[in-house]
Protein backbone atom coordinates (compact mmCIF):
# COMPACT_ATOMS: atom_id res chain seq x y z
CA UNK A 1 0.00 0.00 0.00
CA UNK A 2 1.68 3.83 -0.70
CA UNK A 3 1.94 6.29 1.45
CA UNK A 4 -0.94 7.98 0.06
CA UNK A 5 -2.79 4.82 -0.01
CA UNK A 6 -2.10 4.91 4.05
CA UNK A 7 -2.60 8.58 4.70
CA UNK A 8 -6.32 8.55 2.94
CA UNK A 9 -7.66 5.22 4.66
CA UNK A 10 -5.84 7.28 8.31
CA UNK A 11 -8.12 10.29 7.05
CA UNK A 12 -11.15 7.95 6.09
CA UNK A 13 -10.54 6.27 9.44
CA UNK A 14 -10.75 9.28 11.50
CA UNK A 15 -13.78 10.38 9.68
CA UNK A 16 -15.74 7.79 10.32
CA UNK A 17 -15.63 8.15 14.21
CA UNK A 18 -18.12 11.38 13.67
CA UNK A 19 -21.06 8.64 12.86
CA UNK A 20 -23.79 8.20 14.99
CA UNK A 21 -26.57 5.42 15.40
CA UNK A 22 -29.56 7.76 12.97
CA UNK A 23 -27.31 10.11 11.48
CA UNK A 24 -28.64 11.23 8.08
CA UNK A 25 -24.95 11.81 6.37
CA UNK A 26 -23.89 14.08 3.89
CA UNK A 27 -21.43 12.37 0.97
CA UNK A 28 -19.06 14.23 -0.72
CA UNK A 29 -16.59 12.54 -3.53
CA UNK A 30 -13.47 11.04 -4.48
CA UNK A 31 -11.18 8.75 -3.36
CA UNK A 32 -10.88 9.65 0.41
CA UNK A 33 -14.61 9.87 0.46
CA UNK A 34 -15.05 6.09 -0.75
CA UNK A 35 -12.64 4.64 1.37
CA UNK A 36 -14.74 6.43 4.67
CA UNK A 37 -17.68 4.96 2.66
CA UNK A 38 -16.40 1.30 3.06
CA UNK A 39 -14.72 1.98 6.60
CA UNK A 40 -18.27 3.08 7.22
CA UNK A 41 -20.03 -0.07 5.89
CA UNK A 42 -17.82 -2.22 7.84
CA UNK A 43 -18.81 -0.45 11.00
CA UNK A 44 -22.30 -0.34 10.47
CA UNK A 45 -22.60 -4.07 9.70
CA UNK A 46 -20.32 -4.33 13.00
CA UNK A 47 -22.61 -2.10 15.41
CA UNK A 48 -25.86 -2.46 13.51
CA UNK A 49 -26.45 1.08 13.06
CA UNK A 50 -29.51 2.48 11.12
CA UNK A 51 -27.10 5.56 8.89
CA UNK A 52 -28.41 7.00 5.86
CA UNK A 53 -25.95 8.75 3.23
CA UNK A 54 -27.19 11.69 0.95
CA UNK A 55 -24.70 11.00 -2.21
CA UNK A 56 -23.62 14.53 -3.87
CA UNK A 57 -22.71 12.70 -6.77
CA UNK A 58 -24.32 9.70 -9.46
CA UNK A 59 -20.54 7.91 -8.23
CA UNK A 60 -21.43 8.08 -5.11
CA UNK A 61 -24.96 7.31 -4.94
CA UNK A 62 -23.51 3.97 -6.68
CA UNK A 63 -21.14 3.21 -4.87
CA UNK A 64 -23.29 3.05 -1.11
CA UNK A 65 -25.87 1.26 -2.98
CA UNK A 66 -23.25 -1.42 -4.23
CA UNK A 67 -22.31 -1.96 -0.32
CA UNK A 68 -25.97 -2.05 0.53
CA UNK A 69 -26.15 1.36 2.27
CA UNK A 70 -29.16 3.47 2.96
CA UNK A 71 -29.48 6.17 1.05
CA UNK A 72 -31.59 9.43 0.76
CA UNK A 73 -32.10 12.69 -1.02
CA UNK A 74 -31.70 16.05 0.59
CA UNK A 75 -35.28 16.72 -0.44
CA UNK A 76 -36.46 14.06 2.11
CA UNK A 77 -34.06 14.74 5.07
CA UNK A 78 -33.43 18.56 4.58
CA UNK A 79 -30.42 18.49 7.10
CA UNK A 80 -28.21 15.83 7.37
CA UNK A 81 -26.21 15.42 11.13
CA UNK A 82 -23.18 15.63 9.29
CA UNK A 83 -21.25 15.61 5.85
CA UNK A 84 -18.33 13.74 5.08
CA UNK A 85 -16.50 15.73 2.18
CA UNK A 86 -13.09 16.25 0.90
CA UNK A 87 -11.21 19.00 -1.22
CA UNK A 88 -9.05 19.66 -3.42
CA UNK A 89 -6.13 21.69 -2.24
CA UNK A 90 -6.31 22.97 1.80
CA UNK A 91 -4.15 25.87 2.74
CA UNK A 92 -2.06 24.77 6.00
CA UNK A 93 -1.94 27.24 8.49
CA UNK A 94 -5.34 28.72 7.58
CA UNK A 95 -6.91 25.75 6.36
CA UNK A 96 -9.19 27.79 3.70
CA UNK A 97 -9.70 25.52 0.68
CA UNK A 98 -10.47 24.73 -2.83
CA UNK A 99 -13.32 21.97 -3.60
CA UNK A 100 -14.68 21.04 -7.13
CA UNK A 101 -12.05 19.50 -8.85
CA UNK A 102 -14.22 16.20 -9.41
CA UNK A 103 -17.64 17.99 -10.98
CA UNK A 104 -19.91 17.87 -8.18
CA UNK A 105 -18.92 21.73 -6.60
CA UNK A 106 -22.43 22.85 -7.05
CA UNK A 107 -24.34 19.53 -4.88
CA UNK A 108 -21.67 19.04 -2.30
CA UNK A 109 -21.83 22.98 -1.30
CA UNK A 110 -25.59 22.80 -1.06
CA UNK A 111 -25.51 19.17 0.89
CA UNK A 112 -22.35 20.91 3.19
CA UNK A 113 -24.21 23.86 4.01
CA UNK A 114 -27.34 22.66 5.41
CA UNK A 115 -25.69 20.09 7.47
CA UNK A 116 -25.13 20.86 11.04
CA UNK A 117 -21.50 19.67 10.87
CA UNK A 118 -19.27 19.72 8.19
CA UNK A 119 -16.30 17.30 8.24
CA UNK A 120 -13.49 17.87 5.15
CA UNK A 121 -11.45 14.70 4.89
CA UNK A 122 -8.15 15.18 3.16
CA UNK A 123 -4.73 13.60 3.12
CA UNK A 124 -1.24 15.10 3.35
CA UNK A 125 -0.86 15.56 -0.57
CA UNK A 126 -3.70 18.00 -0.34
CA UNK A 127 -2.16 20.43 1.34
CA UNK A 128 -0.72 23.36 0.08
CA UNK A 129 0.93 26.70 1.11
CA UNK A 130 -0.93 28.58 -1.42
CA UNK A 131 -4.29 27.93 -3.22
CA UNK A 132 -4.29 27.62 -6.85
CA UNK A 133 -0.96 27.63 -8.45
CA UNK A 134 -0.39 24.54 -10.62
CA UNK A 135 -4.16 23.49 -10.40
CA UNK A 136 -6.98 25.45 -11.56
CA UNK A 137 -10.08 26.75 -9.37
CA UNK A 138 -13.18 25.25 -10.33
CA UNK A 139 -16.29 27.69 -11.39
CA UNK A 140 -19.44 25.97 -11.47
CA UNK A 141 -21.90 27.59 -13.86
CA UNK A 142 -25.52 26.31 -13.94
CA UNK A 143 -28.48 26.91 -16.34
CA UNK A 144 -30.24 29.70 -13.86
CA UNK A 145 -28.07 33.07 -13.86
CA UNK A 146 -25.45 32.02 -16.33
CA UNK A 147 -25.31 35.25 -17.93
CA UNK A 148 -24.53 37.34 -14.50
CA UNK A 149 -21.51 34.04 -13.49
CA UNK A 150 -20.05 34.97 -16.89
Amino acid sequence: MSWTDKARLNAAAQAIRELRDGYTIGLGSGNTILRALELAHQRIAKENLKIRFIPTSYQMEIAAKRLGLNTTTLDSDTQPDIALDGADQVQWRTLDLVKGGGAALLREKIVDSTSKKLVIVVDEKKLAKSLGGEQPIPVEITPFGYQSTL
